[in-house]
């Protein structure tokens, strides 16, 4: 399973609070990049299932924060 089919999965299937995609490029293969799953502890408030990645932002050059569940560009 690829890393964005994971992420997509824990969204599909787990509690979360966050799920990020971080660095995920399809050119560089299904496994570039990581996951990142966080869940708040039980009594620590509600978790806000927030679907990220951390990707390069073409324009800028830097990696940056985006909705929803994307590989970087080329």
């Amino acid at each position: 399973m690829s890393n964005i089919e994971l992420a997509q999965w824990v969204t599909e299937n787990l509690e979360f609070d966050q799920v990020i995609l971080e660095c995920f490029s399809a050119a560089e293969g299904p496994n570039s990049g990581w996951v990142h799953v966080s869940l708040k502890p039980p009594g620590k408030g509600t978790n806000r299932r927030k679907i990220l990645s951390y990707v390069m932002s073409p324009t800028s050059g830097k990696y940056v924060y985006v909705d929803g569940l994307q590989e970087s560009p080329e």
